[in-house]
């Protein structure tokens, strides 16, 4: 499933318009969370796209807490990776 939302930004460049595009879509246990800023022509052509942040989230299929080596019980297993460009 693939959720965008975007918003065109004020710009004095009369050749161009830009936007804001913010999506994330989710492929299984994978969601993907990006921000972009596009530089759109005339034709609604894209002519540059910058990434300005990325996030993926891996979710463990079986929603069970892991134990700790401890035995002490530790929060639902999942990792986060986060890039900022």
């Amino acid at each position: 499933m693939v959720c965008t939302s975007s918003k065109t930004l004020e710009s004095d460049d009369s050749e161009h318009t830009y936007q804001l595009v913010i999506s994330d879509s989710t492929k299984g246990t994978e969601t993907t969370w990006k921000a972009e800023l596009l530089q759109v022509d005339f034709h609604q052509k894209v002519v540059q796209r910058v990434l300005l942040y990325a996030d993926l989230r891996l979710e463990d299929p079986v929603d069970v807490p892991a134990l700790r080596d401890d035995g002490t019980q530790r929060a639902a297993a999942g990792t986060r990776e986060a890039r900022r460009v």
